[in-house]
């Protein structure tokens, strides 16, 4: 695990970066803010370590934003970009749209999501 931690830090500061929205971005030179996002990615598992002396504890709530990122926001993302599209009349279907592309599956994937943070939050100290 410790090996692969600067590499998480990294990986999740850049992510954090690149969504950014542009005004945010503008607003300081690109190396200050992504050193501000990498540190904000690396810290906060830090510091919660230094509380929380239990590593599974701490594995568990960093779970729990992994599930918010891997599930929640991208989803979110989905459904808000292809109503959008249809409200501007732009065509939602690219040649890469599949059954998955569709708001119902972002749906499901979103109560997967919720489903796993309440199943995480429910096992928390057991």
């Amino acid at each position: 695990m410790l090996s692969n931690y600067p590499l998480c830090g990294l990986a999740l500061g850049n992510n954090l970066y690149d969504i950014m929205p542009s005004k945010w971005r503008a607003s300081a030179p690109e190396a200050r803010i992504k050193l501000y996002t990498r540190l904000a990615a690396s810290i906060l598992p830090l510091g919660l370590s230094i509380v929380v002396y239990d590593l599974t504890i701490v594995f568990k709530i960093t779970g729990l934003l992994a599930f918010v990122l891997g599930y929640l926001i991208p989803t979110s993302l989905q459904v808000l970009s292809i109503k959008r599209c249809i409200q501007l009349s732009i065509p939602h279907k690219t040649p890469f749209h599949t059954c998955l592309s569709t708001i119902p599956a972002a749906y499901a994937v979103f109560v997967l999501g919720v489903g796993l943070i309440i199943y995480t939050i429910t096992t928390f100290f057991t």
